[in-house]
């Protein structure tokens, strides 16, 4: 056998890392769908902003609102929704224990079997991607009945993936078999049946599932990298259990141009030299070598060429092609280290975070591109594993936590600013005030209206209607009453007998207009009575309320000024926190880069032994040819 290193690259480690990457993603949109789900109506208007900024999605400000709103008891409607929620957006931000905390205070309340079976599904998602995998397992046990909506085929699913990473392969397939969950998922877990019955030892059953999902049609590029990839297992294993032929149908089925195809040209590779058609296993060796030396499998290739040469005795070639994978090998290593110094000078983080746009947090971003630099360019290995995404998730949102805390330093200052300008207009204005309140006599206005109330009382027992009669009537009846007086001083004739009947006449008609309007003015003056009593009412109230604020506000700019010194003590105490932090996450970020170029230099130096090793033998081979033996 040749040199054959590094084969099972679809594995069950892959699997895991890309099973656990899936998880991740939804976590969050299992929170929000389940929200959209359960809240029919939203009966605190703090809780329906909170869930407008969810589902922009700006999960920071629905965070910070959330927080707020339950400690300050404003969402009591919604308190156990609410819970949840705060639960899933600490999820969010890789805040495990705070996340913990809450999931399980609400199993200690007394809470609806709906909550308590999402508080122990989402407790299960804790434990799975801390590695708790039995704490995970006995969880998913608690839950009664069954999740609502598509949340009970996302728990079976995850039960699967628990015990498949125990090993528990035959386990796994009895819950995979009948499962039932969202369309959008069933290719994955056809796609992890497949797997689980090949490592159970149901190599067959296992091979037809994986060519199932393999041959599928696909149009989006997630669904075309999981066809890729059920491809590579299958072809690998096919190819372990010495299915040669079908393992190079499956495994040129693999997309040239995408992520796998590497893998996938290193097995055909190998397909054929098992086969001994080593001049057919040169084909895609050959077209390895011509690629990044980035990629494990193209560090494989310069090994494997020579070997196939070998074996079809062209020993010079393979001897030339044997130096030249050293002195690849060897430049690779040289490369390494550079990016190692450079790590270590501290350019890496800001380097792969150039590209991220401000405001992207949580799971559902992720590092995908790398900028090709000296610290950057032999991470593409390191950057797809779950650890570091997540440590370049907490080095990022640490990030944006500083800059809101520049931002409030800003914002604490505009505060002491309109504080200052407010106490200042409070005083300057608060002699004005005071003098209008002493110089308003509601005991006055009180006295006027009793008078009032009187004189109604006694027109009312009197009927009096003319002491309701309007000012132009008073004055319509003075008139009269002065003509009255002027008949009376002339002599009697038909003259003035005629003027003093149109006299009584007018005076009739104007006692009867007042007569008849009588008792709709007697309602009209209560009503105004009674209005002027609720207004003194609203006056008294004001006045009193006037006056306590006087005394009020200056204990409130007292203790709003408290308020904002010990926000400003706050700020200065995270800031330098959060800062060193910031420097604690750089360091470990560059300790896991370096240690994964550390190891690649490890692995490179392994390939050059077994190089030194391979030309050694070819220079044997040749000298027994050439001495005839």
């Amino acid at each position: 056998m040749g040199p054959r290193v590094n084969t099972d690259r679809g594995g069950a480690k892959g699997l895991r890392r890309f099973c656990s990457l899936l998880l991740m993603l939804v976590l969050l949109w299992e929170v929000s769908a389940a929200h959209a789900a359960d809240v029919k109506e939203v009966r605190d208007l703090p809780y329906g902003e909170i869930l407008f900024y969810f589902f922009q999605p700006e999960y920071f400000t629905a965070l910070t609102r959330l927080s707020g709103a339950i400690e300050q008891e404003r969402v009591d409607n919604h308190k156990d929704e609410s819970e949840l929620l705060l639960g899933g957006m600490y999820l969010s931000y890789g805040m495990h224990t705070d996340a913990e905390a809450i999931f399980r205070r609400l199993l200690n309340d007394n809470v609806s079997e709906s909550v308590s079976n999402r508080a122990w599904f989402y407790l299960a998602k804790i434990f799975y991607h801390r590695g708790y995998l039995q704490d995970s397992e006995h969880a998913l046990s608690q839950v009664r009945g069954t999740l609502s909506g598509e949340l009970e085929g996302e728990k079976r699913f995850l039960l699967a993936l628990v015990l498949m990473r125990q090993s528990r392969y035959a386990e796994a397939v009895q819950v995979l078999k009948d499962w039932t969950g969202p369309s959008k998922w069933q290719v994955y877990a056809r796609y992890n049946l497949g797997v689980a019955l090949v490592k159970d030892g149901m190599v067959e059953e296992g091979v037809a599932l994986l060519k199932e999902v393999g041959t599928r049609s696909a149009k989006t590029d997630e669904l075309k990298a999981l066809r890729d990839k059920a491809n590579l297992a299958l072809g690998y294993a096919l190819l372990n259990s010495g299915a040669q032929e079908r393992a190079k149908r499956s495994l040129q089925r693999v997309r040239l141009n995408g992520p796998y195809s590497g893998k996938a040209l290193l097995g055909v590779g190998w397909a054929d030299s098992n086969l001994e058609q080593f001049d057919r296993a040169l084909v895609p060796w050959t077209e390895l070598q011509s690629r990044d030396m980035h990629e494990a499998a193209t560090r494989e290739s310069l090994l494997a060429v020579p070997y196939a040469l070998g074996k079809l005795q062209a020993f010079d070639q393979a001897s030339r092609s044997y130096q030249e994978a050293t002195e690849a090998y060897q430049r690779e290593i040289d490369s390494l280290g550079a990016s190692i110094d450079a790590i270590r000078s501290g350019k890496m983080v800001a380097a792969i975070l150039q590209g991220v746009s401000e405001g992207q947090t949580g799971w559902f971003s992720r590092f995908e591109e790398l900028p090709d630099s000296p610290e950057t360019r032999h991470l593409h290995h390191l950057i797809a594993q779950h650890e570091f995404q997540e440590a370049l998730k907490n080095y990022r949102d640490l990030g944006s936590l500083e800059a809101n805390l520049d931002q409030w330093v800003v914002s604490i200052e505009a505060y002491e600013d309109m504080l200052t300008a407010r106490r200042q207009s409070y005083y300057e204005r608060l002699p004005r005030t005071q003098e209008r309140l002493q110089g308003l006599d509601l005991d006055h206005f009180r006295s006027q209206r009793d008078g009032l109330r009187e004189r109604l009382q006694l027109i009312e027992r009197s009927a009096d209607s003319l002491g309701l009669a309007s000012a132009e009537e008073q004055s319509q009846l003075a008139q009269l009453q002065h003509i009255e007086r002027r008949l009376s001083e002339l002599p009697e004739g038909s003259e003035v007998a005629y003027v003093r009947a149109k006299h009584d006449l007018l005076r009739g008609v104007l006692l009867w207009d007042i007569d008849k309007q009588y008792k709709a003015r007697l309602h009209e003056v209560r009503s105004g009575i009674e209005q002027l009593d609720e207004a003194l009412a609203n006056s008294q109230l004001g006045q009193h309320a006037l006056r306590e604020a006087t005394m009020v506000a200056p204990r409130g700019f007292e203790g709003y000024a408290q308020r904002i010194t010990e926000l400003n003590a706050r700020i200065a105490r995270l800031r330098p926190r959060v800062s060193q932090t910031i420097a604690r996450q750089g360091r470990f970020l560059n300790q896991l880069a370096i240690a994964e170029l550390q190891h690649q230099q490890q692995e490179l130096r392994s390939y050059m032994m077994q190089a030194r090793f391979a030309l050694a033998r070819i220079y044997d081979q040749s000298a027994n040819l050439s001495n005839g033996q």
